[in-house]
This record gives C-alpha cells, structure tokens and sequence, in this order.
C-alpha cells in the first residue's frame, strides 16, 4: 500500500496476498472499497470464489456496501461478511447485525459475538461450537444465536435437518461440511465481528 493509500486509509487497486492454512492455499484479493475505484472490484471477481463483503461497524452499512453485494450475487458466488472496527465507540453490534439482516437477508447470520464492545472489547466466542462455560461479557443470546445458526446450516441438507428436528445429536464432522457447501451454495451468510487491535488471538 503507497504512503497515500495509508493517509487516506483505502486501497486504489487490487493487490493480492498469499497464505496457507492447512493444506489449502488461499489467495485474498483487497479490492478498493471507495466507490471511485469500484470499477477494479468486477475483474477480481471473475477470479474469485468467496467474497468477504467488509462493514465498519462505525460507520454501518454504506451505498458502496450494497454495490458491492449486488455485484457478488450477480456472480453467484459466496459470501462473507466481516464486521470491523468493534472495538471503537458507541459500538452495537446487534443493532448492526439487525440492519445487516434486514438489508441482505435472514441467511445473514452471526458466526461469532463479541466480548465485550467498544473499549472493552477483548475477544470473541465461535457460535458453531460454543465454549461451556462462556465468558463474561458476552454480547447477546449466545445461546439462542447458536441455535439460529446451526436451523439455518442444516436446512441445506435434508438428512441433517430431519436429525436435527428428531433432537439428534449432529455429527460435527458432517456439520462442518454441510456449513462449508451452505456458504459456498450462498444459502448461509457467516457474520463474523473483529478488531486489528483488542483481541487475544491465544484463544482462536
């Protein structure tokens, strides 16, 4: 990123970073999020297979927001959406969470919930398989939101919904596999919530 691109704290083009986890290697494309340069956004799209559809949650969700998902849904492919900034002030994520949901969908659903919000934001708890005991300062209805979240992954899978509606107890293995198809099919929307600077990454 160019000294100018940090000043003004957003990307003119399309770099791409290499990673590995596992035994997959994941190419992460940053397209520009200023609705000048929205025009670079189309050609990483061709190339890509999930989009990580980012929302400041200071600053909520913007007409660029919206450009960006309608181009992603007119390409069929999966999406993400990552929830930034929750450390900062006068932060509610569920209010959030409601506008996102209410704009793009009830598939739209929270993978993780903050610990803690604005400044005493410190970490977050995954939702897809909940710690017992939770951390104080969890925001909201863990437990209700994992429910929401797991009705929502096995009602793409016929077999896994009659199990789960007969109170089986869910194969994690085949859970996870059914929330990685649901994601990539677009019938689920992972929510996720971060910060770059107040979590404990010991805990992921």
């Amino acid at each position: 990123m160019t000294p100018m691109q940090k000043e003004e704290k957003h990307s003119i083009n399309s770099p791409i970073l290499h990673c590995n986890w596992k035994e997959c290697e994941i190419n992460i494309i940053d397209t520009p999020g200023y609705a000048d340069f929205i025009r670079d956004t189309i050609p990483a799209l061709v190339a890509s297979e999930t989009v990580l559809i980012v929302i400041s949650a200071m600053n909520g969700i913007r007409v660029n927001t919206r450009k960006h998902w309608d181009l992603a849904c007119q390409k069929g492919l999966g999406k993400i959406i990552v929830v930034t900034k929750v450390d900062g002030e006068n932060i509610n994520f569920h209010a959030l969470l409601e506008s996102i949901r209410n704009t793009f969908g009830n598939t739209c659903v929270p993978l993780n919930l903050p610990v803690g919000t604005g400044h005493d934001f410190r970490d977050v708890v995954n939702l897809l398989a909940l710690p017992s005991p939770l951390q104080d300062g969890v925001a909201g209805d863990a437990h209700a939101r994992h429910d929401a979240l797991i009705e929502t992954i096995v009602s793409a899978d016929d077999a896994l919904m009659e199990q789960y509606l007969g109170g089986k107890e869910l194969d994690s293995a085949a859970l996870q596999s059914c929330f990685v198809r649901a994601v990539a099919g677009g019938s689920v929307i992972p929510v996720l919530c971060c910060s770059n600077k107040r979590v404990d990454h010991r805990n992921y």
